[in-house]
């Protein structure tokens, strides 16, 4: 085979690498519980893409986009797919859907422990730190905002300022292993919205929150990296505080209905296994890379 021919079919093959590494982000975004940064992990991309973020607002951009675009397409595709599947599921199971989130975040909390070396790595002052964390995120219930009102209201300077910070947050939380980029738009109210948004290609809303992300890149994305490098303890404590607390804010209450307990039970069941599945996969390919990196006696 000519070599110009193989490089090409190369490049195809690296294309559609990026494509469904898109696919898998974009699906975890609209999904509480499940961190896109923990699954960039597990793709084994997580500091591609920390490096990908601080070279796109640099003189580097232009390559940047060789991954991006892929990255971005198979991700918008993820998206705008997993919209149309929440908004049906909580249109038709709202308790249901609740419980599978609530067992994505459950099923999360190991895979942060283990992550962060808990045992190893934490003191009392990072416990104290979760725990306050924990809690400051839980008292979001005592503010609840009526999503399913702001889901199909029309947009006033209130809610484009909500949209605003959620797109900044959720785009921080991308980036910092553990957290929910879904999570944020929970606690600030504006999930239902932009799921109702999605699925209706409402292009106001879907623009104000994508600036906000935008925004909320350039001015975090150093931030996280220093966090990350000079603070890992610490910012490991936080995020599972937030996870933790986030168990609250998602809880839906319970009807005693025989039905919908025992379906309920059934989607948390999906939701914590298929996180312990990801966690799973986390552990072997660590376990793989220490053989690896472990020379022969």
């Amino acid at each position: 085979m000519p070599i110009g021919r193989k490089e090409d079919i190369m490049k195809e093959r690296v294309k559609l690498k990026h494509l469904l590494e898109g696919i898998w982000l974009g699906m975890t975004f609209l999904a509480p519980g499940l961190s896109m940064a923990t699954v960039a992990m597990v793709l084994g991309i997580y500091e591609q893409l920390l490096d990908l973020v601080d070279n796109f607002f640099s003189s580097k951009w232009k390559e940047t986009l060789k991954v991006l675009i892929p990255l971005g397409i198979g991700a918008i595709v993820a998206i705008i797919v997993s919209s149309q599947l929440i908004t049906l599921a909580m249109e038709h199971f709202p308790t249901q859907t609740d419980f599978l989130f609530i067992g994505f975040v459950v099923g999360a909390i190991p895979l942060l422990l283990n992550t962060a070396n808990a045992k190893t790595n934490f003191r009392q002052k990072h416990l104290i730190l979760l725990g306050i964390v924990a809690i400051l995120v839980a008292s979001f219930r005592l503010f609840e905002i009526d999503q399913a009102e702001q889901a199909m209201g029309s947009l006033d300077m209130l809610s484009i300022v909500r949209l605003g910070i959620t797109g900044a947050l959720a785009s921080t939380a991308m980036l910092l292993p553990g957290l929910s980029a879904a999570l944020m738009l929970m606690l600030m109210g504006t999930y239902d919205m932009l799921i109702h948004s999605l699925s209706t290609f409402n292009l106001p809303v879907i623009i104000i929150v994508i600036i906000g992300a935008i925004i909320g890149l350039i001015v975090t994305s150093k931030g996280v990296k220093y966090l990350l490098k000079n603070h890992l303890d610490f910012t490991n404590a936080a995020s599972i505080g937030m996870v933790v607390g986030s168990i609250i804010v998602i809880y839906p209450g319970f009807s005693w209905n025989v039905l919908e307990i025992v379906t309920s039970i059934l989607t948390f069941s999906i939701g914590f296994i298929g996180v312990m599945l990801i966690n799973r996969q986390k552990v072997m390919e660590s376990a793989y890379e220490t053989d690896e990196n472990t020379p022969n006696k």
